[in-house]
């Protein structure tokens, strides 16, 4: 019953997550010029920028090759989930998470051939590079699955030396 209510909601995640991202990437394609600015706060800005390559512009140009990466992931991941994971119902929305934000970028670089990024975080003139919410997904799943594992295992670990 936990799982099909964590699975459940991995899909609510998942959905909620896609469309966020997709809806706010195509509201900055129509509102902002290319390299558009505009201040939210004083350490945020959206910026409309367009990533043709993977994290940070890297292997620029290598849309499709990075599509198969991204599908290749989904597929590794799907398969082998509950081997390198585990079966604990709370990875479950982190996949969900995970797949969304892979997904996300994935339909950017077949839509449009790159990936909308728009999320300008800069303290004075030191910028992060442009991210978007597809890169949020993928980064807080990585680091929840990464910190539940780590947790996990270390729970295992205590009872059996109990």
């Amino acid at each position: 019953m936990l799982k099909t209510k964590a699975f459940l909601f991995a899909i609510l995640i998942f959905s909620v997550t896609l469309i966020a991202d997709q809806v706010t990437k195509v509201m900055v394609e129509r509102m902002f010029e290319l390299h558009e600015s505009v201040e939210i706060f004083s350490w945020l800005n959206f910026t409309y920028v367009r990533n043709e390559g993977a994290a940070w512009g890297m292997f620029s140009g290598a849309q499709y090759g990075l599509v198969a990466v991204g599908g290749l992931a989904i597929l590794l991941g799907t398969l082998f989930w509950k081997r390198f994971i585990g079966p604990q119902a709370v990875f479950l929305p982190l996949g969900g998470l995970l797949y969304a934000g892979i997904i996300g970028n994935i339909i950017d670089r077949l839509r449009v051939h790159y990936v909308i990024d728009f999320f300008d975080f800069h303290l004075g003139d030191w910028h992060y590079p442009c991210f978007n919410i597809a890169d949020i997904a993928i980064c807080v799943s990585v680091i929840g699955i990464l910190g539940f594992q780590f947790y996990f295992e270390r729970k295992a670990k205590k009872s059996k030396v109990s």
